[in-house]
């Protein structure tokens, strides 16, 4: 159900239910009904759930298998994924740099 999902990464991040509804945009009383499956989130809560707390729609959805350690992970693999990306850009860049301080091109 989608409100245990809700309560897993809330208690998960640490967070108050007063503390997930300044995250989510909605009211302390709308975060106990989501979670305890009273009411569903609209979409903009959900997009809102998966930005603030990093997981995605799937499992937020509980669409995948994954729990979510493995969210987080999967996560923290694309944001290394990126940062890697960025840093050999940055190296390239610095290489150039050099080369044309020290007056000629690198092949």
């Amino acid at each position: 159900m989608i409100g245990d999902r809700f309560r897993e990464m809330r208690v998960a991040s640490g967070d108050t239910q007063e503390q997930a509804a300044v995250h989510l945009g909605i009211s302390r009383p709308q975060v106990t009904n989501i979670e305890a499956g009273r009411s569903w989130p609209s979409l903009d809560v959900i997009i809102q759930a998966c930005d603030s707390y990093d997981v995605s729609a799937d499992w937020l959805l509980e669409m995948g298998e994954r729990t979510l350690a493995e969210e987080r992970l999967a996560a923290l693999v694309k944001e290394n994924e990126t940062l890697r990306a960025r840093l050999g850009a940055v190296q390239n860049t610095l290489r150039l740099l050099t080369a044309q301080a020290r007056g000629y091109d690198e092949p």
